[in-house]
């Protein structure tokens, strides 16, 4: 079964690139310009992972992992960020953007065996 993945970024241009390789690694794909466009799309489905950008117009990735985990029905969904800049301490996986995409690859693939594990 794929795994579904939800890339919240609010450049298109990036997106569109990642959400493309993402595709032809096997990954369904949803996607979200901001936290509040993510948000509306949680409402509907269940992802196995979020990859979020970390610097959003309308809801930034903080934000959104905040809201996401006041959600009882969405709170065990892992979370990957994105960012191009210093991040504060945190104990999310961190994709460093410009993406290497064989390395986000990696580290979506990996946060997901570690999720289902301890599931």
């Amino acid at each position: 079964m794929k795994s579904t993945l939800l890339v919240v970024d609010d450049d298109p241009v990036t997106r569109k690139r990642l959400c493309e390789r993402l595709r032809s690694e096997g990954f369904r794909i949803l996607e979200a310009a901001n936290g509040r466009q993510a948000l509306s799309v949680l409402e509907d489905q269940t992802p196995s992972l979020i990859l979020i950008d970390m610097h959003m117009p309308v809801m930034d990735g903080w934000k959104l992992v905040q809201a996401i985990r006041c959600y009882e029905e969405l709170a065990h969904i892992p979370v990957v960020m994105m960012s191009e800049g210093e991040l504060p301490q945190t104990q999310l996986p961190v994709v460093r953007k410009p993406i290497d995409h064989d390395q986000a690859v990696e580290t979506l693939r990996f946060t997901l065996r570690r999720a289902t594990a301890a599931a």
